[in-house]
């Protein structure tokens, strides 16, 4: 039930983040094929100047940064997930042993009552 609700939010999350994701490696392209335009054009007329180029630099390696939080992220809410799925067998599993346990007790109980009369009856 918990549990349950647990797994869904995690599982929002996680689309959330693949879409944050995607979002960034496109950011990281454009960045990649700016940068690329600028080594190739930027030694000539029209460059780019050094200040622009370290700034650029700069915004890369945020996005860059982003990107692996959000993949450190995605691995650590996989793992949540997997371990969500865990409990949630070991819970079933319990609640199946509860109900096998609660049925033998009702049984003995009815097994004492027999005897109970029985004895009553002696």
């Amino acid at each position: 039930r918990g549990l349950k609700q647990d797994l869904d939010s995690l599982r929002e999350s996680l689309e959330e983040e693949q879409e944050q994701k995607s979002d960034m490696q496109r950011a990281l392209s454009k960045v990649q094929n700016e940068l690329n335009q600028l080594r190739t054009h930027g030694s000539g007329e029209g460059g780019v100047r050094s200040e622009e180029f370290d700034d650029m630099k700069k915004k890369f390696n945020q996005k860059l940064q982003e990107m692996e939080q959000k993949a450190d992220m995605e691995s650590h809410i996989k793992e949540l997930e997997d371990r969500l799925l865990d409990e949630e067998d070991a819970s079933s599993g319990l609640e199946d042993l509860k109900k096998k346990m609660e049925g033998e007790i009702d049984s003995l109980k009815k097994d004492i009552e027999v005897l109970e009369t029985t004895l009553q009856k002696a």
